[in-house]
């Protein structure tokens, strides 16, 4: 029937009208929100980039700061100089502009994973909602850290991609950049072995890397350059101290050690020692994961990823709530799974599965600690 089908297609369109409005209107409040958290203060992670771009931009030295081991800045020069710009705009301007990059970021990496999962694109709006629903308390985490979780897992999606694809040079682009953001998409090294050109391609990732690692003394000075380069390896894990280590918001496995260990307590172990059986751990089940996934060449891209993912975010030494964003592909292959899988007892237990994870997100505890 012609009119009832009209009326339908006029609903629908009011629908969509109303979900754009209020998500509008949840980017403003965040906009406001981010703005009046660098107004009052920078001691949060956005603050430590802003810090370190505007000592590049002042002349001063970024891993000297005098912050706090926990507000140290641990990344490499280049990571400073394109924060630069940022830190010559009033802080409250520059925390707006973060949070929409942040949230520009987040967005793509949606994308790109309902591209690996090879989603039919009538289909990605329905995916991208039950996703976004999903992965909610790690983007306001993310969102309210003012972190770079965002920015260094969609340069290792587009690696990722573009890896699968046979495409080294593109590849390698941005997988140098990403491991410059963070040094954890190291885990994605393996993955060349996987590839039909795996020589190329680090032999890429190496050129890459060395071109990002040069481009600061273009601003700096050779001599000064150097010097940063040099002190940026001892600054690294200046934030993996006790308390972080033993913190319950951490859920990384090296966290989890460190609280079984008893670290920081009289009769517990030392935190070098937690770290030690932590790499053990974490080179076994790489070495496990990684060769169970070069045997099981069928599987599919996004599964792969997923999985390698999922391995990534538990072996962080760090893994606060917003690292959890890491599993945005993984919940995009389960979802999308649900369209395509007829066994209904699949469906079931996935269905069960998502309405405890949805039904625990206004108790974050339950899940991955409230931090």
């Amino acid at each position: 029937m012609p009119g009832a089908r009209d009326v339908g297609t006029s609903h629908l369109t009011l629908l969509r009208v109303m979900v754009v409005l209020l998500f509008g209107v949840w980017l403003l409040y965040w906009s406001v929100r981010t703005a009046r958290q660098a107004d009052r203060s920078l001691d949060h992670d956005f603050g430590v980039y802003y810090r370190a771009g505007e000592a590049l931009w002042t002349g001063g030295d970024p891993y000297h700061l005098d912050r706090g081991p926990l507000l140290t800045f641990k990344y490499a020069p280049v990571v400073a100089v394109g924060l630069m710009p940022l830190a010559v705009l009033d802080p409250v301007l520059a925390r707006v502009i973060w949070c929409w990059i942040d949230f520009l970021a987040i967005v793509g990496v949606v994308w790109i994973s309902l591209d690996l999962a090879a989603v039919p694109r009538e289909r990605w709006k329905n995916v991208a909602g039950l996703v976004g629903l999903l992965v909610f308390g790690h983007v306001v985490a993310e969102l309210h850290a003012g972190q770079t979780t965002s920015l260094w897992l969609l340069l290792s999606l587009a690696a990722y991609r573009d890896l699968e694809r046979d495409r080294p040079i593109r590849a390698g682009f941005w997988l140098a950049a990403s491991i410059l953001v963070k040094l954890v998409p190291i885990a994605l090294l393996p993955c060349y072995f996987w590839t039909r050109r795996p020589a190329v391609g680090l032999g890429w990732l190496g050129a890459w890397l060395l071109f990002y690692l040069m481009v600061p003394a273009i601003f700096l000075g050779w001599d000064r350059h150097v010097e940063l380069l040099v002190d940026w390896p001892s600054h690294v894990f200046d934030t993996t101290t006790i308390h972080q280590a033993t913190r319950i918001q951490n859920q990384s496995v090296m966290a989890q050690i460190a609280r079984w260990s008893g670290v920081g307590q009289a009769d517990g172990w030392s935190l070098e020692s937690a770290k030690r059986l932590w790499l053990v751990t974490s080179l076994m089940a790489g070495v496990g994961l990684y060769g169970w996934l070069g045997w099981r060449r069928g599987m599919p891209v996004i599964a792969r990823l997923s999985l390698v993912l999922i391995f990534l975010t538990a072996f962080n030494p760090l893994a606060w709530r917003y690292n959890f964003l890491a599993l945005v592909p993984a919940y995009v292959y389960v979802v999308w799974s649900l369209y395509v899988v007829e066994e209904a007892w699949v469906k079931r237990f996935v269905l069960m599965a998502f309405s405890s994870m949805i039904l625990t997100i206004p108790f974050p505890d339950a899940l991955y600690g409230a931090g």
